[in-house]
């Protein structure tokens, strides 16, 4: 497995990693079976494992902390710290928490999961080097900030921030733009989630054919092509989610050849995701899409934010008035024809509400068409 210098560390991460955001969605993912499986991983040579304090409400941190103590000191664990935990006394105790869950004594690398506009992030960062300094954690990463967070947060932290997560793969690749040249310039590794878009690769035939082709010349699969792409910038690493031990397997060769220039330019080319500027009273809001998350179906249920959401949607807006750029939202065609509304929402809830606010619906909202 190859390994990349995680930021400007010295310390090495399996540039395949693996992520566990799925669990316990799935209901016949058990802690013994994640655990089986992270042990798998890292025999294989995928030892960088990504968690949070949120996946299961901390089950995910608690069936790594269920792996032999042999097994976690050849894997490097990275979790992530809720938005609703980043005034400094929540964030210190939060980290004391997943130490506890995880069963360790130092979290390798540890993240601000999201950004919380109502709470400094000043506050955040600094109590984040406090605890590098207290040797609870090692290192420091932010997971969905936008350009513009990533720079606030970058000019006043005490400590260097060695690791951005973001969703990164062929149907979404704004952060080629901005994001990914920035980290690349600042010695900051790219930590890409969803890369293989949740299981849904791709969304045509046509570029099926694409993959399908190149998969035939290199003996391999289409995930493993798309895998081996994604990681070719210096500072990529991915975090792909398996639960089925012959994709763990499939995941962990998926650097075991070189994808030829012609091919990578292939892929670059046919994969060149179409942003469109769609009224919002065209996207129907549906229960159920990527992730299965619960969702607010309507303006007012948005405003109320009983899911007690951080940031919520009117937070969010006021971000986006100030200036923030959000990444497109996702939609789908509606099948129903009768319906008033052309496409269905399966991503991006939180920032369609917060984008029907802060511009009282009368702005078009830029989306991915799945």
């Amino acid at each position: 497995m190859k390994q990349k210098i995680l930021g400007k560390t010295g310390t090495k991460i399996s540039v395949i990693g693996v992520g566990t955001a799925h669990y316990p969605y799935n209901n016949s993912l058990t802690e013994s079976l994640l655990a089986s499986n992270i042990g798998f991983s890292s025999y294989l040579g995928m030892t960088f494992i990504d968690t949070s304090e949120i996946y299961g409400n901390g089950l995910s941190e608690m069936a790594i902390g269920a792996i032999s103590p042999d097994i976690k000191k050849k894997i490097f664990i990275s979790t992530k710290v809720s938005a609703k935990h980043l005034h400094s006394d929540d964030l210190k105790k939060a980290a004391e928490n997943s130490l506890h869950r995880l069963k360790i004594d130092c979290i390798d690398l540890y993240y601000i999961h999201w950004p919380n506009p109502k709470i400094s992030i000043e506050e955040s960062m600094q109590a984040m080097a406090e605890l590098v300094d207290e040797g609870k954690i090692k290192y420091i990463g932010l997971s969905n900030f936008s350009l513009k967070g990533l720079k606030a947060a970058i000019a006043i932290s005490p400590k260097e921030i060695s690791a951005l997560q973001v969703e990164y793969n062929l149907l979404d690749r704004g952060i080629e733009k901005d994001i990914l040249p920035f980290c690349q310039s600042n010695g900051i590794t790219l930590v890409a989630s969803s890369p293989l878009n949740q299981g849904d690769l791709v969304s045509s035939e046509t570029k099926v054919d694409v993959l399908k082709i190149l998969a035939q010349k290199y003996q391999r699969t289409v995930a493993q092509i798309i895998l081996n792409w994604l990681v070719i910038p210096f500072n990529v690493a991915v975090i792909p989610k398996a639960i089925n031990p012959i994709h763990i397997l499939e995941n962990s060769n998926a650097t075991d050849f070189v994808l030829e220039n012609d091919d990578v330019e292939l892929i670059h080319n046919s994969f060149q995701p179409k942003i469109l500027e769609i009224p919002v009273d065209e996207i129907k809001v549906i229960p159920g899409g990527q992730g299965d998350r619960q969702v607010y179906k309507t303006l007012e249920e948005a405003k109320q934010n009983a899911l007690k959401l951080v940031p919520s949607p009117e937070e969010l807006a006021q971000e986006i008035i100030k200036g923030d750029v959000l990444k497109p939202v996702r939609v789908v065609f509606n099948a129903d024809k009768n319906s008033k509304y052309k496409y269905n929402l399966v991503e991006g809830r939180v920032r369609y509400w917060a984008w029907v606010i802060a511009f009282d619906g009368k702005k078009p909202i830029s989306a991915l068409i799945r």
